[in-house]
C-alpha cells in the first residue's frame, strides 16, 4: 500500500496526486498547514520544480517517486474512514503521516463554565437586592449551595451530595434546576406532536405590575386559545411570561411553544385576534429550525431572564415581590396537566443514586458539609471528605 505525493511537473501526474498500489489517486483538498511527523512514519517526499531548479518543501526530505517507500501497515487501522465504513481510505492513509492541528485553546468543562456564569449573575443580583433593601432575599441567595447534604449508596458504595438551595426564582442556580424539571416535564409530549412553532405575543408597556396583572396576561392567551381557528389549527401550547424594563416602564410579553396541525399558522388572524383582546397588535411566529428540545427549553427559561433589572433596584424589587406565588410557565391543550417526572419528596427511600440509579439503598451520612468537600462529576456532586484542599 504505497503512498507517494508528487507536485513535480516532470512526473507526468497532475498536481496533488497520490500513488496507491501503483495507480494514481486524485484528491481535491490540498495539504495546508501540515505538521511533519517523525521520519520513521514518512512514506514519501514532496518536491517542486521552479526555473529549472528542484526545491524541497520545508520540513520534508528530498526524494523522488522511485525512492518512495512502500510501507504497508501490519494491522488494519481501527479508525473508520469517511462515511462511517471500515476498510482502506486514502484520506485516512494520508492522515497517518500528516497531522493537521488547530491552535490550542484552553478548554473548560461545560459544567464549570456554567457555574462561573451563574456565580457572576448571582453576585450582580445580590448587589441589586442590597441596594433595594431586600436583605432577606440577599442573605438567602448568598447562602445558596454553600452547604451540602452528604449521602452514601449501600449498593455501589458511591458517596454523593445535594446542595442546600434557597429555592428563590431569582437565584440562577435554582432557576436553572426548575427549568430543567419543566423541560423534562414537557419533553415526551413535544416529541409526539409535529410542526413546532415559536410565537411571541406582546402587551402594551405599563408603569407598574402586580400578580393580578400577570394572571390577566395568561387570561388573554386563554381567550386566544378559545378562538375557533386556534382550536382547529393547533394541538396545544406551552406559555412562558417574560418582562423587560425600559424607558416606558415594564414591557411584558408571552413566549409560546405551539404545536400546529398545519405547516403555516395564519399570522394575520392571530394578530387581529390579539389586538381585539389586548389592544396590542405586535406578534411574531418563528419556525423551530433548531432541535425542538432546545426550543422548548428556551421557552421555559424566558421567565428567568431578568438581566435588564440589574441597574434598576426599584423596578427589580417590585418584580421580586410580584412573582412570588405566581406561575410563570403554563401548559394548554395537549400540554395541560402534565406531571413532573421526578419531584423530590424528601424520603430517603425515593432518592436514587446518581451513579447506579437504584433506589432504596441511600443513607444520609452528613447534613451540613461545606461545598469544598464536593467535586462536580458528570453524574452529579461527588463527596470527597478526605481530599486535599
Amino acid at each position: 500500500m504505497a503512498v507517494g505525493v508528487n507536485r513535480g511537473l516532470g512526473s507526468g501526474l497532475p498536481v496533488n496526486a497520490v500513488i496507491t498500489n501503483g495507480s494514481p489517486y486524485h484528491f481535491n483538498t490540498p495539504l495546508s498547514r501540515a505538521e511533519r511527523t517523525p521520519e520513521v512514519a514518512a512514506v514519501s517526499g514532496v518536491y517542486r520544480e521552479s526555473r529549472g531548479e528542484v526545491k524541497t518543501l520545508p520540513g520534508i526530505p528530498r526524494t523522488n517517486l522511485s525512492q518512495a517507500s512502500t510501507a504497508v501497515p501490519d494491522e488494519r487501522p481501527d479508525v473508520p474512514c469517511q462515511g462511517g465504513q471500515g476498510g482502506y481510505s486514502s484520506y485516512r492513509e494520508i492522515s497517518r503521516h500528516f497531522s493537521f492541528k488547530s491552535p490550542s485553546k484552553p478548554c473548560k468543562n461545560r459544567h464549570q463554565k456554567a457555574d462561573e456564569h451563574r456565580e457572576k449573575q448571582k453576585t450582580a443580583i445580590i448587589i441589586t437586592l442590597r441596594k433595594a433593601n431586600l436583605d432577606y432575599y440577599a442573605d438567602e441567595l448568598q447562602n445558596c449551595a454553600t452547604e451540602f447534604v452528604a449521602f452514601r449508596c449501600g449498593l455501589c458504595g458511591e458517596m454523593f451530595g445535594h446542595p442546600r438551595t434557597c429555592h428563590l426564582r431569582i437565584c440562577p442556580r435554582c432557576a436553572n434546576a426548575r427549568a430543567s424539571r419543566l423541560a423534562e416535564k414537557y419533553e415526551d409530549r413535544c416529541k409526539e406532536l409535529p410542526n413546532p412553532r415559536h410565537l411571541v405575543l406582546t402587551f402594551r408597556s405599563v408603569k407598574h405590575i402586580d400578580a393580578d396583572y400577570i394572571r390577566w396576561c395568561f387570561d388573554c392567551f386563554v381567550k386566544l386559545a378559545h378562538r375557533k381557528f386556534w382550536k382547529r389549527l393547533t394541538y396545544g401550547a406551552i406559555v412562558a411570561f417574560e418582562v423587560t424594563y425600559g424607558a416606558n416602564g415594564f414591557h411584558p410579553h408571552l413566549h409560546v411553544y405551539v404545536s400546529s396541525k398545519v405547516g403555516r399558522l395564519p399570522i394575520e388572524l392571530i394578530r387581529s385576534a390579539w389586538q381585539s383582546i389586548t389592544g396590542a397588535n405586535w406578534c411574531r411566529i418563528l419556525p423551530v429550525i433548531i432541535d425542538w428540545r432546545r426550543a422548548m427549553s428556551e421557552v421555559v427559561k424566558y421567565p428567568l431572564k431578568i438581566a435588564d433589572f440589574y441597574d434598576e433596584p426599584k423596578a427589580f424589587a417590585e418584580y421580586v415581590g410580584v412573582i412570588d406565588g405566581v406561575r410563570l410557565v403554563r401548559g394548554y391543550g395537549a400540554f395541560y396537566r402534565l406531571a413532573e417526572k421526578f419531584k423530590p419528596s424528601g424520603k430517603l427511600s425515593e432518592i436514587p443514586c446518581p451513579r447506579c440509579g437504584q433506589t432504596g439503598f441511600v443513607e444520609k451520612i452528613a447534613s451540613y458539609q461545606p461545598a469544598c468537600d464536593f467535586k462536580r462529576a458528570p453524574w452529579g456532586w461527588q463527596y470527597l471528605p478526605n481530599a486535599p484542599p
